[in-house]
């Protein structure tokens, strides 16, 4: 998950320590707002992708070398997934993470031939496991 690089910085680039009302408006927009706005569109985006996958399958197994690209891939985008909430100051995004995972592996669960639950499961998974070890490290 990665934020646009407007966000999370107006504020404390613009804006003294003493926050005026305009200061404050632009804090809860970056700290808050734009949060929740990225997380409801990353979470309908993803979802959907899952969601299709489960209900229009692929009638073929993944064979050995599908299975080594889908965990290749899924393992970077799990660092990439890692970096948010593990080195930044998350509020939600775990809680997301946490839920996609659960959903990848609860869909993976009921139909485990299909390689983009496979890879959302893993990658997910890797992501919120190596954010908790992180975070308690």
């Amino acid at each position: 998950m990665h934020r646009p690089a407007v966000t999370n910085c107006l504020h404390g680039r613009f804006c003294s320590e003493s926050l005026p009302a305009i200061c404050r408006v632009v804090a809860f927009h970056d700290d808050v707002f734009s949060d929740v706005v990225f997380l409801a569109g990353f979470t309908l985006l993803n979802t959907t992708v899952m969601v299709t996958q489960f209900l229009f399958p692929t009638d073929r197994s993944p064979r050995l070398w599908d299975n080594v690209l889908i965990t290749v891939n899924a393992l970077f985008a799990g660092a990439g997934i890692t970096a948010d909430p593990a080195f930044e100051k998350a509020e939600f995004d775990p809680f997301v993470i946490g839920a996609t995972a659960v959903l990848a592996l609860a869909l993976l669960k009921i139909s485990p031939r299909q390689p983009m639950l496979r890879r959302y499961g893993i990658a997910y998974t890797v992501g919120l496991l190596a954010t908790v070890l992180i975070k308690t490290v």
